[in-house]
């Protein structure tokens, strides 16, 4: 893709839970008003897009539904089938929206946790 600003349509979601309270779907659907929300038994959830063969990232964007539910989190990048850290611990701002930017790096799929 030669698209620098990679749009969500071409995101394909990986469903990490089952039982999801709201379908994975609703996490990159371009709507502000929907989200996608672990069910409350799961211990450790996880949500991932892969990003085809390949793509050059340096920022991640997530968007919350409301201000201040998610406390604390991992993001990650795979590549080679290696999972490497790009952030890991508080939320950086209580904001809905937080914004992380970091060296450009090759990555096939992003997940957060």
């Amino acid at each position: 893709m030669d698209n620098n600003n990679l749009r969500t349509s071409w995101l394909k979601p990986i469903k990490g839970l089952i039982d999801d309270y709201d379908i994975m779907d609703f996490a990159n659907d371009d709507d502000f008003e929907t989200a996608w929300i672990s069910n409350v038994y799961v211990e450790q959830p996880w949500w991932q897009v892969e990003l085809g063969n390949g793509e050059a990232i340096n920022m991640i964007t997530i968007t919350e539904a409301e201000a201040g539910h998610l406390l604390e989190y991992a993001l990650e990048y795979r590549i080679g089938g290696e999972w490497k850290t790009i952030f890991e611990g508080a939320a950086p701002t209580a904001n809905r929206v937080k914004i992380h930017r970091f060296e450009t790096v090759n990555a096939d799929a992003v997940r957060i946790k």
